[in-house]
């Protein structure tokens, strides 16, 4: 199969310079993906089966997890991190800096109790 943006097969078929691999089971795939949506930005969603993983997801993320966030070819993973990214190309979705640690709390109390 041709290779496209960031090795993804077919590439981002909007012409989106992002594309979000998941997997729509995956909970951490689900919040990168609403906050794509809630941000905004154009972006492709390129779904992927978790069992067996493809080679093309192992190729862009050795560990073969998703969510993947890809950009200009590169790829990012960790949700936590694509989360950052959204929000740096997204201010609003960022909120008031003056509320960063509050809100960096909140994310850690959300991530260690749920």
């Amino acid at each position: 199969m041709p290779r496209g943006a960031g090795g993804l097969p077919g590439g981002a078929p909007n012409g989106s310079d992002l594309v979000l691999v998941t997997n729509k089971m995956c909970p951490f795939a689900q919040r990168a993906w609403l906050a794509l949506e809630e941000s905004g930005l154009q972006y492709a969603l390129r779904e992927c089966q978790l069992y067996p993983k493809p080679q093309w997801l192992l190729e862009i993320n050795p560990r073969g997890k998703v969510p993947v966030l890809v950009e200009g070819g590169r790829p990012l993973v960790e949700s936590e991190a694509i989360l950052d990214a959204i929000a740096q190309k997204c201010p609003a979705l960022a909120g008031n800096p003056a509320d960063a640690e509050a809100m960096s709390q909140w994310r850690r109390a959300v991530n260690d109790e749920l």
